[in-house]
């Protein structure tokens, strides 16, 4: 029962900091993990993210997400991004955030730049014991957490930025997310502005490589460090037929895999789909998380500067 209820505290932890949670189809989409990286993207395109934790359990953390991004210039895109993240009716984490990139090429032929990003808007959370829906395998009750929480409700700024560096098929990237950590102390809400054990830090890299002209290959490995929880690295490796079918697998240092699958629906959008397990014995380890993204490009083409 201890580690359920450890469980439940890193979930609540998450939601209550309303994190991005452990995404696996960030080399798809990497506006996921980075603000900076709309930049790469086509005069109007966005995507729909849903993920559900370990959805074996009623009351499982779920994460949904929409981003739009529009080109305004050569060198600056604007967009929008909307998140949801909830465990059961227990918690509720919304944000708004508008997003700013600015592109600084070094080459005439966009293949050696840098982009910065930043990202700014409000976020709200809200605790209702009352309405608790959490399987009853998470919850300790003996500490009175969840009781000492319920009723918390704040609205707040939030903001994030990030900045990533591409040439010819390689790339590195960095983000720093939540800025605004709003605290409960002594039964009321205190703001806290860039606490360095609150942030939650990204850094990231690839390659793509083709093979022939048929297969492409993707390699990348991404580490998200929350000075609060566990440092994760996830190591990513994809393959891609005729730029429509991808198949790949991750694995993740906190000892579990991934498998993903992606593929074209039209010629402006692709879907991607991620299935991930923990190894090991654990109760985890017989749930299942399930990920999907929906990726749409009006142009269906990267933008060329």
């Amino acid at each position: 029962m201890k580690n359920i209820a450890v469980i439940l505290i890193l979930l609540c932890s998450v939601a209550l900091k309303a994190q991005d949670v452990r995404i696996g189809q960030y080399t798809m989409y990497r506006p996921l993990v980075n603000v900076a990286e709309i930049g790469n993207y086509p005069d109007f395109s966005g995507a729909l993210y849903y993920k559900t934790l370990y959805s074996g359990f009623d009351g499982s953390l779920k994460s949904f997400g929409a981003s739009a991004n529009y080109g305004i210039t050569d060198l600056h895109t604007g967009g929008v991004t909307i998140t949801n993240e909830s465990i059961g009716n227990l918690t509720s984490v919304n944000k708004i955030m508008g997003n700013y990139s600015f592109r600084l090429k070094f080459s005439a032929y966009n293949a050696n730049y840098v982009l910065f990003g930043l990202s700014a808007g409000i976020e709200t959370m809200a605790i209702d014991n009352s309405k608790n829906v959490v399987d009853r395998r998470f919850i300790d009750t003996s500490d009175g957490l969840i009781d000492n929480l319920s009723g918390r409700e704040y609205t707040s700024p939030q903001a994030s930025f990030g900045a990533g560096y591409y040439k010819g098929s390689w790339y590195i990237g960095f983000s720093v997310k939540d800025l605004f950590y709003m605290a409960h102390q002594n039964s009321e809400n205190k703001l806290n502005v860039m606490n360095v054990q609150e942030m939650n830090y990204c850094v990231y890299g690839g390659y793509n490589m083709r093979f022939t002209s048929d297969f492409n290959g993707e390699f990348a490995s991404v580490m998200v460090a929350d000075p609060g929880n566990t440092t994760q690295v996830d190591l990513i490796s994809k393959v891609i037929y005729k730029n429509f079918l991808g198949l790949g697998l991750s694995y993740r240092t906190t000892n579990e895999m991934n498998v993903l699958f992606s593929f074209k629906l039209k010629e402006s959008f692709t879907f991607g789909y991620s299935y991930e397990y923990m190894l090991g014995n654990s109760l985890l380890s017989q749930q299942g998380t399930h990920e999907a993204v929906l990726i749409y490009n009006i142009e269906d083409l990267v933008r060329v500067r």
